[in-house]
Order: C-alpha cells, then sequence, then structure tokens
C-alpha cells in the first residue's frame, strides 16, 4: 500500500498486551514501522528517542489516562506534528470535547476493527500531508516575502540614490546673479519626479535658463529629466552652438534659444525604445539691458508680472520636444525693468485637483501671483507651496509640481 507519510514510527500505547498485539500485527501487514509501550511512562521515554508522527493510545489505563499523555505531548517540543489517536471507552464518548481540549485529533471507539483503524491512520496520513504542504507553501511565502523586501529595499536605496542625483541638478537655494534673483520651487509626486530646471552662467553678459517636464513619472522620466539638464549644462553642448563672428577672434555668440531646443529635439526624438518626450522653456537673459528670449516647446505659458502693471501670460506655445520630426519652434522676447518677475511653472501646478475634482488652474496661479507680489521671492515660493498643499488637502499629488523665478532688482 501507498503510504502518504513515507518514514516515521507509529507508537501504540496501551496497558492490555492483547490490544497492542492486535495493532501491532495490523501496522506490521500494512507496512507502517511501529514501537509500544505499555505505559505512559514508557510511552514517553519512546516519544524522544524515536520522534513518532502518529500515537495510538488507551484513554483509560492504571496511574495515568490517555488525556495526561496527549497534554505531555502538546507541551514538549518535537521536530513535527505528533497525530493522536485515543481508543475510547463507550462510556468515555460524552467527554470528547475534553479530549479534543487536550489534544487529541481523533477517536476510535471501543470495540473496534482494524479496517476502522486503517481508516483512521489513512485520514491522519491525509491530514498531515495537507499540514505538511500548507506549511511548505506557507515557507514558500515567507521566502518570496522576503525576497520581496530585500528586493523593495534595493529598489527604494536606489531611488533615493536616484532624487539625491536629481536634486543635485536643481538650484540649491535663492540666490542674485548680475542684478537678477532666481529662486524656485519643487513637489514631486513621487521621490523621484520627470521635472527639472536650472540656471547658469554663459559668459559675463548672458545667463541661460530652462524648464522641463518630462512625459510620465518616476525613475524613467527622472532618468531622461537628468540626461536632457546633463546635455544643456554640458560645456561641450554650448561649444557647438556658438559661432564666431567677424568682431574679432574672440568674440562670440550664442545661438538662439530656438536653436538650442531644436538641437534638443533631434537629440532627444522618440523612437520604437524610447517613447519619452518633454515640454520645456529655454531661455536666455541679457543682463545688460534686460531682455529675455526664450522658447516655449509645449510648456505652459510663463507668467509676466511687470511692476508697475498687471500680470499677463507670455510665450509662443509649440509642439513638446521629441514628439514629431523637424518640428518648428519659436521665440518670445520681453524686457525685464526693475521689478520685474518672470514665472516659469510645471502644469502640474494648474493641473493640481482637489478631492473633488476642481483643478487649481492658470486663473488662480494667476490671482495668487498677482496678490503676493509685493512679497520677496522667497516668501512667494513658500506661500505657494503651502497653497497647493491646502488646495489638494492631502500629503501627495498626482503630478510633479515645479516653478523657477525670475525677477530683476528694483534699483536702490
Amino acid at each position: 500500500m501507498d503510504k502518504i507519510v513515507e518514514s516515521g514510527w507509529v507508537l501504540v500505547v496501551s496497558h492490555d498486551a492483547h490490544i497492542r498485539d492486535i495493532i501491532m500485527n495490523g501496522l506490521a501487514e500494512w507496512g507502517y514501522p511501529a514501537v509500544q509501550a505499555d505505559s505512559p511512562d514508557r510511552a514517553r521515554e519512546l516519544l524522544q528517542e524515536k520522534h513518532p508522527w502518529l500515537v495510538i493510545a488507551d484513554w483509560a489505563m492504571p496511574g495515568c489516562d490517555g488525556l495526561s499523555l496527549c497534554s505531555h505531548i502538546r507541551e514538549e517540543v518535537f521536530p513535527g506534528y505528533v497525530y493522536i489517536i485515543l481508543l475510547t471507552p463507550k462510556p468515555y464518548k460524552n467527554r470528547l470535547v475534553e479530549a479534543m481540549e487536550a489534544g487529541t485529533d481523533d477517536f476510535i471507539m471501543e470495540p473496534f476493527g482494524m479496517e476502522e483503524v486503517l481508516a483512521r491512520i489513512m485520514s491522519a496520513q491525509r491530514i498531515m500531508a495537507l499540514e505538511k504542504e500548507l506549511g511548505d507553501r506557507n515557507q514558500e511565502l515567507t521566502e518570496t516575502n522576503n525576497r520581496l523586501r530585500r528586493a523593495h529595499e534595493v529598489i527604494t536605496q536606489d531611488v533615493e540614490a536616484a532624487a539625491r542625483i536629481q536634486q543635485s541638478l536643481l538650484p540649491c537655494c535663492a540666490e542674485a546673479l548680475f542684478g537678477f534673483e532666481f529662486d524656485s520651487l519643487f513637489i514631486p509626486c513621487q521621490v523621484v519626479g520627470g521635472d527639472i530646471f536650472n540656471y547658469f552662467v554663459l559668459d559675463q553678459d548672458t545667463i541661460a535658463f530652462y524648464v522641463l517636464d518630462v512625459s510620465g513619472h518616476g525613475i524613467p522620466a527622472a532618468m531622461m529629466a537628468v540626461a536632457v539638464s546633463k546635455t544643456l549644462t554640458s560645456l561641450p553642448f554650448h561649444e557647438s552652438l556658438i559661432r564666431h563672428t567677424t568682431r574679432g577672434p574672440q568674440a562670440k555668440q550664442f545661438f538662439s534659444p530656438a536653436s538650442v531646443v531644436r538641437e534638443l529635439d533631434m537629440l532627444f526624438q522618440s523612437n520604437d525604445t524610447v517613447e519619452q518626450y518633454f515640454t520645456m522653456v529655454y531661455g536666455m537673459l541679457d543682463r545688460r539691458t534686460g531682455e529675455v528670449r526664450f522658447t516655449q516647446a509645449g510648456h505652459p505659458h510663463p507668467v509676466y508680472i511687470p511692476a508697475s502693471s498687471d500680470a499677463r501670460l507670455v510665450g509662443g506655445g509649440g509642439l513638446p520636444v521629441g514628439l514629431l520630426p523637424n518640428a518648428e519652434f519659436t521665440e518670445t522676447r520681453i524686457t525685464l525693468s526693475p521689478g520685474d518677475r518672470l514665472f516659469l511653472y510645471s502644469d502640474g501646478i494648474p493641473d493640481c485637483a482637489d478631492p473633488d475634482g476642481e483643478r487649481f488652474s492658470t486663473d488662480r496661479l494667476l490671482f495668487f501671483l498677482t496678490d503676493q507680489r509685493d512679497l520677496p521671492l522667497s516668501g512667494v515660493m513658500r506661500k505657494l507651496g503651502e497653497e497647493m498643499y491646502r488646495f489638494r488637502r492631502a500629503d501627495s499629488f498626482e503630478d510633479d509640481m515645479s516653478m523657477l523665478v525670475i525677477g530683476r532688482q528694483r534699483i536702490s
């Protein structure tokens, strides 16, 4: 007969030698290795020596009944579960609940036939096999959960490292250059995001600046944002966009913002492997005149707030970078006078929705920036961050939110 439990001992415990012989003979015939004990004390010794998987014991024994043996087995620690079947006299039938509480698994009513004993043993085998299978599955689940936990820890460390890299490419604090002030706000929807912005000096008269928003979220968007940012700020890239003029061998003139964006459009064109694109504003500021020339490529219209008139949207729109080949990009020119401000931001700000689904909107942003126009730039950025959290009424956002503001200092 094929047995579900392939190895292990059966312990037969009874003070009646005749009962022990009957059961032991049956077990031998069926192929089960077995040992016997004539008392609970001898049974305890064999439990430690043989570690049986099944105990068949008399309930009624002189000096110590089967319930005490059951309690002892459940209190001890064995390599595996010990299944207990009690041979139960009919007068004990009303005490079955008591026996179950003591740790009994099954009963065989006396008098009994060996076919019933075999049936109970086979039932025990199936139960033990199911418990083993469940235990194995639980072990597999535990190991899988441990692997997932370790993988999550690695991913978290990688994401945090990526966030540190991304943060290192953002302006660290407010700054004044050549009579102009720069400040910013950055609220990612995840640990890393697809928004990035910065400004840098091209020469003694020119400051370049950009804001960009890569499609999508998370690490893929952040990787693209970092790649574009490093390209924009790399010297070889800008050296390739410098041409010598006729005013002398040292004179040089930077290509227009539209030319820079066209170059990026060729470098980062979407394909079958990389389907991401990005919106951006790239511009250059002439510190001598205050003139700002910028190209808007699918990014929200910048907000221009003159010192002495109403706020308005500026820019010429345009397609995102990398979306379609051979796209055309135009330029917008404005002049920042003392006290003027230019706000560049991602669509995560006007598109931010409250719990009722209402969007923050460009109109609300215009009103807010106008209402806060008398604050220093750092105060405006702090107030805007507070306003976005207040409007959202939550600690997380569906999209990255970023803003770079340029202000011309007033003449004192």
